[in-house]
């Protein structure tokens, strides 16, 4: 009989993974955010390509945390159990989590990097990134905390351990692979296995796939067993290398705009709080179809497909996207236009799976429709200006299609 105990130690240590995948993805995303996309914000051309290279290697750092929690959740899911898309909400303490580093939502900042790299870093670097870390970001000491990979290792044990018919009792149609979550046809090409936009999502079924897994985890994430410049501990140090050598180059460069730290609750803009609670609207609705789509149980492949390309681009990156650059735009507070404010990444409820098919897509389309029609309405107020009431705008036009489309194909009465 397999040993009870350690089954719930490896169930209960995948759910900590996936919160931590969750929350570095949102940190990364806030960071990304943050960066200034306009010479008139007080940078050089020159500055503005670096930022654009380190823009671009963030975002796939944090599609890359999308694609580990997924691997997770083919975890939890070949085990058994649940997905798990749950995760406190911003700032959380230092002693939250055993890798002892706290998790909060700050502005691009050298400070903001040596987080990054310490969230990545391997519990052994190799003597040349120790001297890389020494010369740029020399706060940063190599076993200083426990490391992700740590946990990993330990979930790893527990599989290794428990391996038998009884561990892997999770239907195989619960696993999701890259080409069902981005489904890119390529004429004559086979992209079985391959990365699609970074992403690499693999089935787990039995022990030799959750090594696998777990293996491209570390590899991509802290760049182990040999250390490569892709992984993100490596793209995060060679972004701290740069930025430092761009300040004593010029010591006022400052590449994020004034945004504000960890914004629950601290944005005091009427206007801007609209946009805020619209950001939250969309994220909430993101969750919602992505733990419906990972839990399904008697969904067609039609009805999957429809969640999945309504979740995948079209929510996050016409909806979640824009509205997290906006927010950085707007004054937190009333009386003063900086700090400007940021997205919350905040849950207004807690997260759970609605379990009846076809209600909880009605309540998904609720909300895609109350996002078409919040946005609507802000894109026409005076007091946003002329590029923001714009994107607010296309907010609109994406979230009234992603609802057309939505209760098109689950049947569902037409959107209002």
């Amino acid at each position: 009989m397999i040993d009870a105990h350690k089954r719930i130690r490896l169930a209960e240590l995948l759910s900590e993974a996936a919160e931590l995948e969750h929350g570095l993805m949102c940190q990364y995303l806030y960071a990304a955010f943050s960066l200034k996309r306009q010479p008139e914000e007080g940078v050089s051309w020159a500055q503005l390509e670096l930022m654009r290279r380190w823009e671009a290697s963030i975002m796939l750092v944090a599609r890359q945390e999308m694609e580990h929690l997924g691997l997770v959740n083919n975890m939890l899911t070949a085990i058994g159990e649940a997905p798990y898309f749950e995760r406190p909400n911003f700032p959380l303490g230092p002693r939250h989590y055993p890798i002892d580093i706290p998790f909060k939502l700050e502005r691009l900042t050298p400070g903001a990097l040596s987080r990054f790299i310490e969230f990545e870093m391997p519990r052994r670097p190799d003597r040349g990134s120790q001297q890389r870390l020494a010369a740029a970001v020399p706060a940063v000491k190599p076993g200083r905390f426990q490391s992700i990979g740590q946990l990993y290792e330990e979930v790893l044990a527990l599989f290794n351990q428990l391996d038998s018919p009884e561990l892997w009792i999770g239907p195989p149609g619960a696993q999701f692979i890259t080409t069902e979550v981005i489904p890119v046809p390529i004429r004559g090409v086979s992209l079985a296995g391959k990365a699609v936009y970074d992403v690499n999502l693999v089935a787990v079924k039995d022990l030799a796939s959750a090594e696998l897994a777990i293996a491209q985890i570390l590899r991509e994430g802290e760049g182990i067993p040999e250390p490569t410049p892709s992984s993100h501990f490596a793209r995060f140090l060679a972004i701290a290398e740069e930025l430092a050598a761009a300040q004593r180059e010029d010591p006022g460069f400052d590449p994020a705009r004034p945004v504000i730290e960890d914004p629950r609750g601290r944005i005091k803009n009427r206007a801007t709080r609209a946009v805020a609670d619209l950001f939250e609207l969309a994220y909430g609705t993101l969750m919602l179809m992505l733990m419906r789509y990972f839990a399904h149980a008697d969904e067609t492949q039609a009805e999957l497909a429809a969640l999945q390309q309504t979740a995948f681009f079209p929510l996050m990156t016409t909806a979640i996207r824009p509205l997290g650059e906006v927010l950085t735009l707007l004054p937190a507070h009333t009386d003063k236009p900086t700090p400007t404010a940021g997205a919350s990444f905040k849950f207004t409820r807690n997260l759970t799976l609605h379990p009846h098919r076809r209600a909880a897509w009605q309540v998904m389309l609720l909300q895609l429709e109350q996002l078409a029609a919040d946005a609507s309405r802000l894109c026409t107020l005076p007091d946003y200006p002329e590029p923001v009431r714009e994107r607010l705008e296309l907010v609109y036009e994406n979230a009234a299609r992603m609802a057309l489309v939505f209760s098109g194909a689950m049947n569902l009465r037409p959107p209002t």
